[in-house]
């Protein structure tokens, strides 16, 4: 009896294991940034070419002309690394600040657009925009860190994030475009909300466990889209990835 009380202890507590490493392998995955996810999902997957992050923020009421210059005096202060410019016309104020690593391979942007209005009532965004075409550790650790910053230091709490990712498949792929998009949803573990397919294209609105931010549809809230395209010139097939949609042309 003794016996298999032990050995009723240690299959339990291999279970315990086993579940404990599943939880922390899924926790990981759904306390990841988005941009981090879809490049670690499709790294076995083709090859990335390019990666993007925007995060917007309505203007909060009441602004003037002169509060949005004093939030440019600031944002050259605390980040002078970046070229700053301002632009001005009879109904737009668009403020920029760009900056580009050349190690890491990204460009960045921040940016003020403000539309003017009749009796100086102001109607805007700030916008804050990463693009860049090489992904590793080093990169990610990088992106992480500014994500942290511009969400304390930028935006207050109503800030909307968009990630993309693109990148192509070698010309030897010997399945259907359909079937080739079947598959990247299977490996983000996803549902198919939507989809258009034609001959060369195929686009899927899909809603994935690896995210959190949900848009509601009829069909039912979809937190990612997909489209691949067929290169009939040499014969590969590109493929794009956004959350919560894709944010760039395809």
């Amino acid at each position: 009896m003794v016996k298999n009380f032990g050995i009723y202890v240690t299959v339990f507590t291999l279970l315990f294991v086993f579940i404990l490493n599943i939880f922390e392998k899924e926790a990981k995955v759904t306390t990841d940034f988005d941009l981090n996810i879809m490049n670690e999902v499709m790294k076995h997957n083709g090859q990335m070419t390019g990666w993007s992050l925007f995060a917007r923020e309505e203007l909060p009421d009441g602004q003037t002309i002169h509060d949005l210059e004093m939030l440019m005096e600031k944002w050259k202060k605390r980040f002078p690394q970046f070229l700053w410019t301002k632009k001005v016309n009879s109904d737009r104020m668009t403020i920029s600040g760009t900056v580009s690593d050349n190690t890491l391979h990204y460009v960045e942007n921040l940016q003020i657009v403000a539309n003017l209005k009749e009796q100086n009532i102001i109607q805007g965004f700030i916008m804050y925009e990463l693009n860049g075409t090489k992904w590793n550790n080093e990169v990610k650790n990088e992106i992480h860190g500014k994500i942290e910053l511009i969400l304390g230091e930028i935006f207050q709490d109503s800030t909307t994030f968009f990630s993309c990712i693109k990148g192509e498949f070698d010309g030897n792929i010997d399945e259907v475009i359909v079937k080739k998009s079947q598959k990247i949803v299977d490996s983000f573990n996803g549902e198919i909300i939507e989809k258009l397919e034609e001959k060369n294209f195929t686009s899927l609105t899909v809603h994935s466990p690896f995210f959190s931010h949900d848009i509601q549809t009829e069909n039912g809230p979809f937190n990612m889209q997909i489209a691949l395209r067929e290169n009939g010139i040499d014969n590969k097939t590109t493929y794009i990835i956004g959350t919560p949609i894709i944010t760039i042309e395809y």
